[in-house]
C-alpha cells in the first residue's frame, strides 16, 4: 500500500481528475455541437479522410503547416514562461506574439477567415489576414530590440512569406494562374517555417542567463 500511496500521490490524482474533466468536456461539447447541427456524432469524431472517403495524402501539405504552428505556439508558450520566471525583459513581446501564433493556428486549423469571417459575419475574409498583418507589424516595429538580430530576420521571412500566400489567394480572384496552390500553398507553408524557425530562437534564448554566453549562438 505504501508503495502505490509513493508511485500514485494527491497531487498525481489532482492532475489525473483535472485531465479526465477537460476530456471529458471535450466530448460533452463535441456531442452537443453534432445534436445542435442534428448530424453525426462520427462525422465530428472521427479522422477527416474516413468520413469524406478521401484518399491517403488528402490534405497533407495543410496538416504539416497545422502540426509547425502547434510547435511555434507551443515553443513561444515556454519561452514567455521561462523568461517570466527569470523575469527577464520581452516576456510580454513574446507573449502578444505568441497570442497571434495561436490565433494563426486556430484559423488554419478550423479555417476560421474562410467560414466564420466571411460566410457567418459576412466580412470579406482579407480583413482578418489585414489584421493579423498590421497586428505583427505594430509588434515588430515597437518591440523590434527584443528580437533583433537572431529571432528578427526569421520573423521578417515569415512575415514575408505568409503575406505572399494572401496575396497570392487574392490575386486568384481576379486572374486565373495556372498551378496557383503551388506557389500560394508553398509560399505558405515556408512561412510558417519560417515562424517556427523564429519560435525556435526564441525559446533557445529564454535559457540565456546574464553574463553567460547565448546557448544559441555562442555569443555574449
Amino acid at each position: 500500500m505504501e508503495k502505490i500511496k509513493r508511485f500514485i500521490s494527491k497531487k498525481d490524482l489532482v492532475i489525473t481528475l483535472i485531465v479526465g474533466s477537460i476530456g471529458c468536456l471535450i466530448m460533452a461539447f463535441m456531442y452537443a455541437l453534432s445534436q445542435f447541427q442534428e448530424r453525426p456524432f462520427s462525422e465530428l469524431s472521427r479522422d477527416m479522410l474516413s468520413v469524406l472517403g478521401g484518399r491517403i495524402g488528402t490534405g497533407l501539405l495543410s496538416n504539416v503547416g497545422i502540426i509547425l504552428w502547434g510547435v511555434a505556439f507551443s515553443l513561444l508558450a515556454c519561452g514567455w514562461f521561462i523568461r517570466t520566471m527569470n523575469k527577464e525583459k520581452g516576456a510580454g513581446t513574446i507573449l502578444a506574439l505568441g497570442l497571434i501564433t495561436l490565433l494563426l493556428y486556430l484559423d488554419d486549423f478550423l479555417m476560421i477567415h474562410e467560414f466564420v469571417i466571411r460566410d457567418i459575419l459576412g466580412l470579406p475574409e482579407e480583413s482578418m489576414m489585414v489584421l493579423y498583418f498590421v497586428v505583427v507589424l505594430m509588434i515588430m516595429g515597437m518591440k523590434w530590440k527584443f528580437l533583433w538580430p537572431e529571432g528578427l530576420k526569421f520573423l521578417i521571412l515569415g512575415f514575408l512569406f505568409l503575406g505572399g500566400s494572401a496575396g497570392l489567394d487574392t490575386v486568384y480572384k481576379y486572374v486565373y494562374i495556372p498551378n496557383i496552390h503551388i506557389f500560394e500553398d508553398g509560399s505558405k507553408l515556408l512561412g510558417i517555417c519560417f515562424w517556427t524557425m523564429f519560435s525556435i530562437v526564441v525559446f533557445t534564448q529564454s535559457f540565456e542567463v546574464r553574463g553567460k554566453r547565448n546557448m544559441w549562438y555562442g555569443r555574449d
